[in-house]
């Protein structure tokens, strides 16, 4: 359904996120500095396309999201530090299988330019509940930025994974109103599921539109993966999926 309305969606979010003019100010003209652009504030830079960043929602700060239309909800920024987030699937269909998520992110300062943060995606539904628990680090400002990461994932039934998700992506704003940005995941298991060694190489890659309020991304889901030293199949498989989101901001702007 998505493609039917990707056009018609990215013509919205142009409209929606389009800038007020600047007016021009009495007094001394500004310095030069071709380091500055006068880009509006459109958030500060907490996430890439789905998964965060080690920056963090600012104080009063949130955003409600609506990610392929089955996934809602908002993150909230307690401190300039601390940020909460509440989502959950409303897949038609799935009932009490859909899902319900939460979202805490501790991040700090290392250096100018530099932060670290820790945080989880606590998963629960009837079937069962798990997390996935990360750490990582982004150099960078809100506009341009590099990510690190990585996460384990664990079961109520199983505990902890032994492998790692590891986490490689980033953004750069490139207009006004235009952002580029990938996440990339890689994961390397040699007993996946005592089956056979697996290695996956899947992510998200595209564009976000956006303005002080308003905004939203359009990507391709691309994964990549193989099975080998499997008693059952020997393999590789690839696969590609559009994706889009929307999201509007609310509380302190800054």
């Amino acid at each position: 359904m998505l493609k039917f309305v990707a056009g018609p969606m990215l013509v919205c979010l142009l409209a929606a996120a389009r800038p007020e003019p600047v007016r021009a100010q009495a007094g001394p003209p500004a310095k030069a500095d071709s380091s500055a652009r006068a880009y509006t504030d459109v958030g500060n830079g907490d996430r890439l396309f789905v998964v965060p960043t080690a920056r963090n929602l600012r104080r009063g700060e949130g955003y409600a999201q609506d990610l392929e239309l089955v996934v809602v909800g908002a993150s909230y920024g307690l401190t300039n530090s601390f940020s909460l987030g509440a989502f959950v699937s409303v897949i038609p269909g799935q009932g009490t299988d859909n899902i319900a998520l939460l979202t805490p992110k501790v991040s700090f300062p290392v250096a100018k330019k530099l932060r670290a943060g820790i945080g989880s995606f606590l998963i629960a539904s009837r079937s069962g509940s798990g997390a996935i628990t990360y750490a990582n680090a982004t150099y960078g400002t809100a506009d341009a930025n590099l990510t690190l990461g990585v996460g384990y994932g664990a079961t109520r039934r199983s505990g902890f994974i032994n492998t790692p998700l590891v986490l490689l992506g980033g953004t750069k704003r490139v207009s006004r109103l235009v952002s580029l940005l990938n996440e990339t995941y890689l994961i390397y298991d040699r007993a996946f599921l005592d089956l056979g060694t697996f290695k996956l190489v899947a992510g998200i890659a595209g564009v976000r539109v956006a303005g002080p309020r308003f905004g939203g991304g359009l990507g391709l889901l691309y994964a990549f993966g193989q099975l080998q030293d499997s008693d059952y199949f020997n393999g590789s498989a690839r696969y590609f999926l559009p994706v889009g989101e929307f999201t509007v901001r609310f509380g302190k702007i800054k």
